[in-house]
């Protein structure tokens, strides 16, 4: 499904941006002892809030967005603010180096060589994997080798074997998302003025 580009204007006033993790959770119900499971399906989540809006032309494009979307069924790009581009340098052209790779670290190549710090922790990467990738976070300062390689340390987990080869976005990261529920309203105050708010969850097959 293509994803329906939300309305730029007016510009967001406050952003919430987390994860979402996937654990099951057994509680003894004679010793109160928990155990834990982490479980795949691992995804991001974010909630835009705009301010007031009371040109009519704005408020038809956001009343709009929100009806094309169709509650849950729809998909957008929500973008991680203020992280347009990575601290580390990033420079050269990243790429996935093998097939089959799973868990919370993935080999690289085609970074410029010997870089120390080539990422740094908490960049933002995206690896490609289908129509729209998976969007990692850096846990730990990465350096590239004489070769150009780096090993990445990210989370969320690997969902899915990135491509071998295939180009990692270091810049303008998005994640695919869905609306967080099929219930959407705005608020509308006494004297007109519109407010929105947009919450997603990362979508993936």
């Amino acid at each position: 499904m293509a994803a329906i580009a939300y309305p730029t204007n007016p510009a967001f006033i406050s952003v919430r941006w987390g994860g979402a993790w996937n654990t099951q959770v057994f509680t003894s119900p004679i010793t109160e002892s928990i155990q834990t499971l982490g479980l795949t399906g691992d995804r991001w989540m974010g909630q835009w809030t705009f301010p007031p809006l009371k040109s009519d032309a704005l408020i038809a494009e956001w009343e709009s967005f929100f009806m094309e979307m169709e509650g849950r069924a729809g998909r957008f790009l929500g973008r991680i603010p203020f992280r347009s581009k990575t601290r580390g340098p990033a420079s050269g052209s990243p790429a996935v180096l093998g097939a089959g790779q799973s868990g919370s670290t993935v080999i690289t190549d085609g970074w410029t060589a010997n870089i120390s710090g080539i990422l740094l922790k908490g960049d933002y990467v995206k690896l490609p994997n289908g129509a729209e990738g998976e969007v990692k976070l850096l846990l730990a300062d990465a350096n590239s080798d004489g070769s150009g390689a780096s090993t990445l340390s990210i989370k969320p987990s690997i969902r899915t074997a990135p491509t071998d080869g295939g180009a990692i976005t270091v810049a303008n990261v998005t994640v695919e998302m869905m609306q967080a529920s099929d219930e959407i309203t705005w608020d509308i105050d006494k004297f007109g003025k519109y407010r929105f708010t947009l919450a997603g969850i990362e979508a993936f097959a």
